[in-house]
């Protein structure tokens, strides 16, 4: 009553309490709304967001390059360059790459302190940060630090890119180059000048030699730029295109003999060796897309939806952005990764089975050009964050299945009891060639065998074990098989003294010690 009396007592009309607290707090909220819209509208906040992401997510890619684990092409790698460059040349010559990637890991780690096993992941986390670097830089100078802080997002926390970032192959490599040389070709484009001609030139001979589809997205940078130039009647821009072309071409042309023979021995023509490529389909797409947004090796259904859907949501944006600003700069990097695609899946159907969609990362820097502009251009701040939370969602979540893949404690174990009970002239035995790869950088030193066939790149001095009288007078072998098929057994004449298994990256490893009967 006091109070009732207290608030009427000047007008004699009651006060509406309720009302008037929502009053106040519709104020409240509104001056939250407008703090909150000056500091999303200034730079400073999303300069320290970009520099964050890029930190948290280098942290991490640091730590799995730290790992010890080799699966499949990335101990390829690594055994790779335990040969001598001119063995390297020769190996290469049989496999569907370049020596370049083999050659550029093989130096760096050769610095003072660096083991192959060591260097061989921080090698593509380097080329990965570089890549970071260079390209944030690029995006800031061209848009601003909200664009920038976006694609640093993507290109640090997508699950393809957290995956790739440290594996032990050429993609990183190629991702840093494709993108630097394709933002030189623009910004050439812009305005000329000699030192931009040289880097552009020296990028892209890098490009056609760090990997084959980086390659085609090179010449569709080329092609690109040509048409435009010529569609633009500038007769002089159009021969500098071609003169620095026509260099890159001349560079290249030492291994262009040699990648016809690859092909034709990747088709079986030669080897023997067949590999299938599926249809393109549904569930050919689907896997696409899985090895773009998630992984091939462990699939995340929603990452993958989530991806999709992102890039169709944001393409709108990023279309009427171009149209607004007159900048085709995100288009173009959408159009070369669509163009390299097209080109992979045609190749691969009707001439050669090689395309897998990891091959498409090297254009992914301006694939993720695209969907920042378009995200930053969605202008819903609420829309935004719900983006931001789910890209980190799924990149912290991959972040989290590659730790425990790269977990060493199943590989101690093998070294562990290769070294206590393997002894001299022992040889091993492998169920499957992969396992020559993955196990054969650790003990290079060991006589190892193939059960059945082993292609003719491998970078070891490998036998393929095929009759009785390659084991004679050798008592005791050694056999690795996965733990649910082994794949081939020697049991004719051995015995399974003893056994363990490990888990091993994706996989449960078995070893069999044996001894002749």
């Amino acid at each position: 009553m006091f109070l009732f009396l207290l608030v009427t007592a000047d007008t004699g009309v009651p006060v509406d309490m309720t009302n008037n607290a929502n009053h106040v707090g519709g104020i409240r909220m509104k001056r939250i709304k407008e703090k909150a819209d000056k500091i999303l509208s200034g730079q400073a906040f999303w300069k320290y967001a970009s520099l964050i992401c890029f930190a948290v997510a280098n942290i991490m890619y640091l730590y799995l390059a730290l790992q010890k684990n080799f699966p499949y092409d990335e101990a390829y790698s690594v055994g790779m360059i335990q040969n001598s460059f001119g063995e390297i040349i020769d190996i290469t010559a049989q496999d569907v790459h370049s020596p370049f990637y083999y050659f550029a890991l093989k130096l760096f780690c050769m610095i003072p302190g660096l083991s192959p096993l060591t260097g061989s992941k921080l090698f593509s986390w380097l080329f990965m940060l570089l890549y970071m670097i260079g390209g944030g830089y690029i995006v800031q100078k061209k848009y601003d630090w909200k664009v920038c802080f976006y694609w640093i997002l993507l290109s640090g926390f997508v699950p393809s890119m957290m995956i790739q970032a440290t594996n032990v192959r050429m993609y990183t490599m190629s991702l840093f180059f494709v993108t630097m040389a394709s933002y030189l070709a623009y910004s050439l484009y812009q305005k000329e000048s000699l030192k931009k001609w040289i880097l552009f030139t020296v990028f892209s001979v890098a490009v056609v030699y760090s990997h084959t589809f980086s390659m085609l997205g090179m010449v569709t940078v080329y092609g690109i730029f040509l048409i435009v130039a010529l569609y633009k009647k500038n007769f002089k821009l159009s021969g500098k295109v071609l003169a620095s072309g026509a260099v890159v071409s001349v560079c290249f042309l030492p291994w262009l003999f040699s990648l016809v023979v690859q092909f034709k021995r990747l088709a079986g023509v030669e080897s023997g060796w067949q590999v299938n490529f599926e249809d393109l389909t549904l569930n050919s797409a689907v896997a696409f897309l899985t090895e773009w947004f998630s992984s091939a090796e462990n699939p995340v259904a929603m990452a993958v939806i989530f991806g999709t859907g992102l890039l169709i949501y944001v393409s709108y944006y990023t279309r009427k952005h171009i149209a607004d600003e007159k900048d085709s700069l995100p288009g173009l990097g959408m159009l070369v990764a669509g163009i390299v695609l097209t080109i992979g899946i045609l190749v691969s159907i009707y001439v050669n089975p090689c395309f897998g969609g990891r091959y498409l990362l090297p254009m992914f820097g301006g694939v993720w050009l695209f969907v920042a502009v378009g995200i930053s251009k969605c202008g819903n701040y609420w829309k935004q964050l719900v983006i931001v939370i789910l890209i980190l969602f799924f990149g912290i979540s991959a972040f989290k299945e590659e730790v425990r893949l790269e977990n060493p404690q199943g590989l101690e174990t093998y070294q562990s009891y290769m070294e206590q009970e393997m002894l001299e002239g022992e040889p091993v035995i492998m169920a499957d060639r992969y396992f020559t790869l993955m196990f054969s950088i650790f003990y290079p030193e060991l006589e190892y065998m193939v059960y059945g066939y082993a292609p003719p790149c491998l970078p070891y001095d490998v036998e393929v074990f095929k009759d009785w009288s390659q084991l004679e007078g050798i008592d005791t072998v050694y056999f690795i098989s996965f733990a649910d098929a082994p794949g081939g057994n020697i049991s004719e004449q051995y015995d399974v003294a003893e056994t363990f298994t490990f888990e091993y990256s994706y996989y449960s490893i078995k070893v069999d010690k044996m001894v002749r009967r």
